[in-house]
């Protein structure tokens, strides 16, 4: 998972951001919405663009990287990029 929330760059397995949104929870604010801009497949690969709005007090669009393997669809890669807000200061 590759991107940038203010001065940090963010480049890290998904698998350590899913165990820090579990230990965290209600990361999503009051006006939390998520809407699905695209969907993109070939065959068993293709490209989501998620657009996120108030999500750790930011606005986020996320690529997908998708592939079937074995008949089920996984996220393999997400990149993403803060579009507004800013995250809070602890």
């Amino acid at each position: 998972m590759v991107g940038r929330i203010g001065d940090e760059d963010g480049n890290s397995p998904i698998g350590g951001f899913i165990a820090w949104v579990a230990e965290n929870p209600g990361l999503a604010g009051p006006d939390y919405q998520a809407l699905i801009r695209s969907i993109d497949l070939t065959g068993d690969a293709g490209v989501v663009i998620l657009v996120e709005k108030d999500y750790f007090g930011c606005d986020f669009v996320d690529y997908f990287s998708v592939a079937r393997t074995k008949g089920v669809w996984q996220i393999v890669n997400k990149t993403y990029q803060v579009t507004g807000g800013a995250p809070p200061t602890h």
